[in-house]
């Protein structure tokens, strides 16, 4: 179970170095029409006709002060990944944000008197939070052995969507005051959620026979992302789908962007946006969850964590992880069978 987590250890931390240029500051440059994006109420001064090429954005961020030198060093000639800076500096509850535009056409018609602006585009939108305890990191990096005696709470929790948009909308110009509204029609492609009310998965290692103690009341939806959870081999393997899938109308929302500009002299101007207001997502299509609540206890040993991957131990994942069967034993439930799907609402003011 540990060595499958190793790459996502490594993702998660790395996000740190991974940060784009952030969309917002389209805000400062209302002579590009696809700051409109952010606000509807923008529009390039003295144009009629606009037109969105293809375009695209993306923030990404970790929280915390790790920087790339903490998880990359340089080894003569190499440049290796080495964690044990970067887990020091880790808070007990991490954060890695994502947010990710594909704006793939848009188009803008103002008025001759320059008074009413109108447009229409499509955008896809990927958007996501996780949040992973100190604990986690340390028990993938090191291994239970340093921590016998210890709890470690190791369940990590996300929120992860993406979508796609078709928007209409229309801007009014008062003297020197704009106002714009848009109107989204909202298309579900995937999803996965954990459940607040059960997000426990802990692991503790008794200090006189190492008796490892598992422990779950972990729970998640999931839509068009992971279809089963296959417990019967080494720890659990998860069953994703396919990516690329195309979005569903049995996902389907309405969100609404609304904005002004205000021109208070010939050198400054205010504006202002709330982005997807009221806007939702109720997930039908492939809508599942999954709910894992046991306990078990394992007498054997510790699991020394990259030892095993150096290659300077071995661990028998045929006698030894196989045990997680019993613990990690995930149910899977029809979740628009039985309640309503799960809803995502997103709101952003800028």
């Amino acid at each position: 179970m540990l060595l499958k987590y190793k790459n996502i250890l490594v993702c998660l931390l790395f996000a740190v170095s991974a940060q784009a240029q952030q969309e917002l500051m389209l805000h400062s440059l209302t002579d590009l029409w696809h700051s409109n994006s952010l606000n509807p109420a923008l529009f390039p001064e003295g144009k009629r006709i606009a037109i969105g090429l293809p375009a695209y954005s993306i923030d990404f961020a970790h929280s915390g002060d790790i920087t790339y030198n903490d998880i990359f060093r340089r080894s003569g000639d190499r440049t290796i990944i080495d964690l044990d800076n970067a887990i020091g500096k880790l808070e007990p509850e991490n954060d890695v944000y994502f947010d990710q535009r594909i704006e793939t056409f848009s188009l803008g018609i103002r008025s001759r008197n320059e008074k009413w602006g109108f447009q229409v585009g499509h955008a896809i939108h990927l958007n996501g939070w996780v949040n992973y305890p100190k604990s986690l990191a340390e028990v993938i990096w090191n291994g239970n052995a340093p921590y016998i005696g210890d709890t470690l709470v190791i369940g990590p929790q996300t929120n992860i969507f993406d979508w796609q948009e078709w928007s209409v909308g229309v801007s009014r110009r008062f003297a020197n005051l704009t106002l714009g509204a848009r109107v989204k029609f909202l298309t579900g492609i995937s999803a996965l959620q954990t459940d607040e009310d059960h997000r426990l998965m802990s692991v503790y290692t008794d200090p006189d026979i190492y008796q490892l103690t598992l422990t779950t009341d972990y729970a998640f939806y999931s839509s068009s992302i992971i279809s089963a959870i296959d417990t019967a081999g080494l720890g659990f393997d998860f069953v994703t789908s396919s990516f690329g899938k195309s979005p569903s109308t049995q996902n389907t929302g309405v969100a609404f962007d609304l904005g002004l500009e205000a021109k208070l002299s010939e050198r400054l101007r205010v504006n202002a946006a709330v982005l997807n207001a009221g806007g939702s997502i109720n997930w039908k299509k492939n809508a599942s969850y999954f709910s894992s609540r046991n306990q078990y206890q394992y007498e054997g040993s510790t699991v020394p964590g990259t030892d095993i991957i150096n290659g300077t131990d071995s661990l028998d994942f045929g006698n030894t992880l196989d045990t997680l069967n019993d613990i990690f034993q995930f149910a899977k439930t029809a979740q628009f069978q039985n309640q309503p799907a799960f809803t995502h609402t997103g709101r952003r003011f800028v």
